[in-house]
């Protein structure tokens, strides 16, 4: 007796949303298609069954509403009677019973989807093992409703699915005996348990234990590509896939500015918080990285100088100020040193960098005059000012002043000054006059002298001799003063 084997498959979302049914709204909808002028092909499968070929959109439609299996050979002569370069869809309504068809939808290269399939009969294992081979487009296939009762044994199933190359969706069967089914295109994860990490390429009997039909999808993975504006992040992957979990975008930074939040596969406007919920998220993603200019405070420090600007001024990063030199008297401005990460001065124009900045004038000293006064003693003691000089020095430094000789006064020691900044300053030297001894000696014919002693330089000095008595041998007269000089005390 050959082995009778029943698959229930539950009815899943159509992704074609026409119907051609006897209800009001799908009149309408044939209503819509025979406008449009869709070309429709009807057909006769057997009693009570009936199909329909869309030749514009692709689907096929089998409609049975009698409850009737349908042969092997009723389903191929069916199919013999479609255009196998448009098939796209299969979409059942009713019950759809197939009895020992091995490979009902086998090489149908533009199948793309198949609905409501809600039960098939196979009356030994090795019937199923061909079932969508070579349907290269198929993306989903549900078999939730089929309930095996019997033992698939030795791998039949294994390539039901070889050359479908563009599977992404399978429903796995609600229960049953089932054998390794491998799975194309790599690895593939369970939709419906987001505690499952595992990776599948197969499922077969005690996969899902206890877990009824399983929605398992292809793995795949997606790039992130990001848009940075010249800030840097690290830790942000660029890819990802189902069983990334939730990966929560970290924040940028870039000099200067703040970051307010990316924009792109998120939406237009910023988020600082971004999180991509991996399980529910499909296809390459991009984002964008958006700030605001930072502002900081700039302070001008003459250093004692005096500007025309204000102290204090507030600069966006990146951006520019013109800068007057500053003033000092008695010196020369060199330049501006400058505090405060990148920021610079080119001769008079500032550029913001990413701080707080302060630039501080330096100065030189300047050369500035400065005088010296020479005062001479009177011979009253009071001093009289002789001459005035005028010399330059730098500022601030502490300079000797020259002295001056002066005949017939002392030079007096020599003195140092600060040089003031406004040319203010003055040395001043007193020159005290010199003394002088007179000494008087009597000559021949002089018996005595008066007025010799100690005089001052330029003082009036008075001397007097006084003559012999003149004797019978000797008459004295006055002659002269002669005498060897003064001698310095």
């Amino acid at each position: 007796m050959p082995l009778i084997v029943v698959l229930m498959l539950i009815c899943v979302i159509s992704l074609i949303t026409i119907g051609i049914n006897t209800t009001n709204k799908e009149n309408k909808q044939i209503a819509e298609i025979e406008t449009k002028a869709k070309e429709i092909h009807d057909y006769t499968i057997t009693n009570g069954v009936s199909g329909s070929q869309d030749i514009s959109t692709g689907e096929v439609r089998v409609h049975n509403s009698s409850g009737s299996d349908i042969l092997y050979n009723e389903w191929r002569r069916f199919l013999a009677t479609l255009n196998w370069d448009n098939i796209k869809s299969f979409t059942f309504t009713g019950r759809y019973g197939i009895f020992n068809e091995a490979d009902a939808f086998k090489d149908m290269g533009t199948l793309t989807t198949i609905n409501g399939l809600d039960l098939l009969l196979v009356n030994s294992d090795g019937v199923f093992k061909e079932m969508f081979k070579n349907c290269r487009n198929l993306k989903e296939v549900d078999l939730s409703a089929i309930n095996l009762s019997s033992n698939f044994d030795g791998g039949s199933q294994a390539g039901c699915f070889f050359g479908c190359d563009s599977l992404t969706d399978v429903y796995t069967p609600t229960s049953g005996r089932w054998n390794a089914v491998d799975l194309p295109n790599g690895g593939w994860y369970n939709v419906d348990d987001e505690n499952d990490n595992n990776i599948y390429t197969s499922f077969g009997r005690g996969t899902f234990l206890d877990k009824g039909s399983v929605h398992l999808r292809k793995l795949v993975n997606y790039d992130i590509e990001y848009n940075l504006d010249g800030g840097s992040v690290e830790g942000n992957p660029d890819t990802y896939n189902a069983l990334s979990g939730n990966i929560s975008l970290k924040d940028p930074t870039k000099e200067g500015y703040t970051f307010i939040g990316w924009t792109g596969s998120n939406g237009t406007t910023p988020e600082t918080t971004v999180t991509i919920k991996c399980r529910e998220t499909t296809g390459d993603l991009s984002y964008k990285a958006n700030y605001s200019v930072n502002s900081y405070t700039l302070t001008i420090a003459p250093n004692g100088g005096s500007t025309t600007d204000e102290l204090s001024h507030t600069i966006e990063y990146g951006s520019t100020k013109t800068i007057a030199n500053p003033t000092k008297t008695g010196y020369n401005f060199v330049r501006w040193d400058v505090e405060g990460e990148g920021s610079s001065i080119s001769g008079n124009t500032f550029t913001m960098g990413s701080e707080d900045a302060k630039i501080t004038a330096v100065w030189e000293a300047a050369d500035v005059e400065y005088k010296v006064k020479h005062y001479t003693q009177n011979l009253d003691g009071t001093y009289s000012l002789a001459d005035t000089e005028t010399h330059t020095a730098k500022t601030d430094s502490n300079t000797a002043g020259p002295r001056k000789e002066y005949t017939g006064f002392n030079t007096p020691e020599e003195k140092s000054a600060t040089i003031a900044a406004d040319g203010s300053t003055v040395i001043e030297y007193y020159y005290t006059r010199k003394s002088y001894t007179v000494s008087l000696t009597s000559g021949t014919g002089i018996s005595g002298t008066s007025g010799g002693g100690r005089y001052t330089y330029g003082a009036d000095v008075e001397v007097s001799a006084t003559l012999k008595e003149n004797t019978t041998q000797y008459t004295y007269g006055w002659s002269k003063w002669t005498g060897s000089g003064v001698n310095e005390s």
